[in-house]
């Protein structure tokens, strides 16, 4: 019988990757350190040139000719900086909004390859209580993390059912943190995102503070000092504490690479100031916050917003955070097969 091969393509602010997935199981993966912020617009660009990399990479990798194998594409590889500019779909959205969303691209470049590309979700304006200007800052969108929230599901369903029994919360910190509001049957209600990985980065490489941060910080971040990150900003606010960064410098009060865990800590602090004051997060409804992203990015997070929130809050395991982009997008992809 013939193996179902899937190559899953997944685009996002810095990097672009293509996964092969055979019957359910990730066996290949390839990354490019190109993304949207390489590119200005449309046409032939960076993006498109990552894409035909990856799919002639794994190809080769498995010796498997295109005829054989099935290809779907997420995130913003359906932006208007990456394939093709593929409207979003309106939240509230499941599985079958997504797939009905979706269109093939093929690739003038690539053998006409057809790719399935998949659509993000837009979360409209809310309509509850408040000024019309409070309305229309509920506004939010995203590309990628509803496949992410796809691919998780399934693997808790197949591990751990109780953890998506209920309302739940996904939380994934990265250039730009999303938290995304999913309902029992897999309903994604919305997302709420900050530019949190960003203003990092910002703040490291082009302010001030660049003379005191090293390129990379590197080790683990010292849970101390992400608890008095978290009561500096409290206090002080982020602007302030992230000039202490500087006074650390000439003061030597902290060494180059604490200060640049410093750097992390405070902007995740007011990351998590702000998310702890969110509608979903403040009402009760949501069981759990369930927190991806990068291992050391993850444990921050995990950790302030225990100190912050009433909900409980569990980091997701390495297996699913790596492969849920890539099953959730074969899933939809499936999907599109039996509805299209």
């Amino acid at each position: 019988m013939k193996s179902e091969i899937w190559i899953a393509l997944d685009g996002g602010t810095t990097n672009t990757r293509g996964t092969v997935v055979i019957e359910g199981t990730v066996t290949e993966t390839v990354k490019f350190d190109v993304g949207v912020r390489d590119t200005k617009g449309a046409g032939d660009n960076a993006v498109k040139a990552a894409v035909r990399a990856c799919l002639e990479e794994l190809l080769d990798r498995i010796r498997q000719n295109r005829e054989s194998v099935e290809f779907v594409a997420s995130g913003m590889l359906g932006s208007e900086a990456g394939l093709v500019d593929l409207p979003h779909v309106m939240a509230p959205a499941n599985a079958m909004d997504l797939a009905r969303g979706s269109i093939v691209w093929r690739d003038p470049l690539s053998d006409r390859i057809p790719i399935r590309i998949l659509p993000g979700i837009r979360t409209g304006p809310s309509n509850g209580t408040g000024s019309q200007f409070e309305h229309l800052l509920a506004q939010d969108i995203m590309r990628g993390e509803e496949t992410q929230v796809i691919g998780i599901r399934e693997w808790l369903l197949a591990r751990n059912q109780e953890f998506v029994s209920d309302a739940w919360l996904l939380l994934w910190p990265g250039s730009h943190t999303k938290l995304i509001a999913v309902e029992p049957d897999g309903t994604i209600a919305g997302s709420f995102t900050s530019l949190a990985g960003e203003t990092y980065a910002a703040l490291r490489s082009a302010t001030l503070l660049k003379r005191s941060v090293p390129d990379e910080s590197t080790g683990q971040m010292e849970e101390e000092l992400l608890d008095q990150a978290v009561d500096a900003v409290e206090t002080h606010g982020l602007l302030r504490a992230a000039f202490w960064t500087r006074v650390a410098d000439i003061t030597s009060s902290l060494d180059r690479e604490r200060r640049g865990h410093w750097l992390s800590a405070i902007v995740t602090a007011e990351d998590v100031r702000s998310l702890s004051r969110q509608a979903w997060v403040r009402s009760g409804r949501f069981r759990r916050i369930l927190v991806g992203g990068e291992s050391g990015r993850q444990a921050a997070y995990v950790r302030a917003l225990r100190r912050s929130v009433d909900t409980t809050v569990e980091p997701l395991e390495d297996e699913a955070v790596r492969n849920a982009a890539a099953l959730g997008a074969v899933s939809l992809g499936r999907l599109t097969k039996s509805i299209l």
